[in-house]
């Protein structure tokens, strides 16, 4: 936040343990920043918890997004996140693969698919954040090269 210099309108972050950090971070130094969770449409725990205001179980989760896919998040986190985070957003599979095929392409980047979340967050809020300043924590670096070719795939077999 020191380095923008500038005040900052959003924050996108992976749920977790990160997000409930952040979220412990914002009301302190920046109360008026939205801070929005990102979590994969195949595994929304979270999103389900908050959405309920208690702790929900998902009976089945699509586990490819393995750094943010649980089926029930930790209580702690859940109580922090409950009243910081202000967005709640999913990302599908096959919009994560794109995004991390695109920070590759574009920047060089090779982000496992929990980290990239928040990227592909972007284009969901896309109306929000014009001309605001947000930020994406793109996160983890738990990532196996190999998979580029099962990313690949599910991008070219959506379309």
């Amino acid at each position: 936040m020191e380095q923008l210099g500038q005040k900052l309108d959003f924050l996108l972050v992976p749920v977790g343990g990160l997000a409930a950090g952040a979220s412990l971070v914002l009301r302190e130094l920046s109360p008026d920043t939205h801070l929005v969770g990102l979590e994969p449409t195949g595994a929304p725990s979270m999103s389900e918890s908050i959405k309920a205001r208690e702790l929900i179980h998902l009976n089945d989760m699509d586990k490819f997004v393995d750094g943010a896919s649980v089926k029930q998040v930790g209580a702690h986190n859940f109580s922090i996140c409950l009243n910081g985070i202000d967005q709640m957003l999913t990302v599908d599979k096959n919009h994560l693969c794109q995004t991390m095929l695109d920070l590759y392409a574009m920047k060089g980047m090779i982000v496992e698919s929990a980290g990239a979340l928040s990227v592909a967050g972007l284009e969901l809020i896309q109306d929000q954040i014009k001309n605001k300043v947000a930020v994406c924590i793109i996160s983890g670096g738990n990532f196996d090269p190999k998979r580029f070719l099962e990313i690949t795939k599910i991008v070219h077999s959506y379309y």
